[in-house]
């Protein structure tokens, strides 16, 4: 955390000896006034996407002329790496799951024991079709109206 500060504060420094204002920054490079703030305080555990996070420090360093992968190795991996959706289903805390995961991974349980259930039954059961064939005989149907009396 020490470090993000040290080398927000340096961005923070040559933005200003350069004479740019926040407000100039976003005028140039249209990154929110709030990430300007945020990336020169060196909070990035606030941010919310590391997709923007990377791009917005990587565009305000080339601004300010800086080389912007020093800045990136070293503000980025303080980051929480997102997890995938199955990876914190299977491995996640309980209490950070959402709720519609819970219930998903509940249906999906039902989901597989029916058909466990009916793929045992189809192998131990025997179709008895197959024992004793039965066979039908179709004869012609008579589909003509009958004549009713007139009245």
């Amino acid at each position: 955390m020490e470090q993000q500060s040290r080398r927000g504060t340096e961005l923070r420094k040559q933005r200003e000896a350069l004479g740019l204002s926040q407000e100039d920054v976003f005028r140039k490079l249209r990154i929110p006034l709030e990430f300007v703030r945020t990336i020169e305080s060196g909070q990035l555990s606030e941010v919310v996407a590391d997709t923007y996070t990377t791009g917005f420090i990587r565009s305000y360093c080339t601004l300010l002329g800086k080389n912007p992968e020093i800045y990136l190795a070293e503000m980025c991996p303080v980051r929480k790496p997102s997890r995938g959706l199955l990876d914190q289903a299977i491995h996640g805390d309980p209490a950070e799951r959402p709720a519609w995961m819970t219930e998903a991974m509940m249906w999906a349980a039902i989901i597989g024991i029916i058909i466990l259930g009916w793929a045992a039954y189809a192998i131990v059961v025997p179709s008895k079709s197959a024992e004793n064939p039965v066979r039908v005989q179709a004869e012609s149907l008579d589909l003509r109206v009958p004549q009713f009396p007139e009245r």
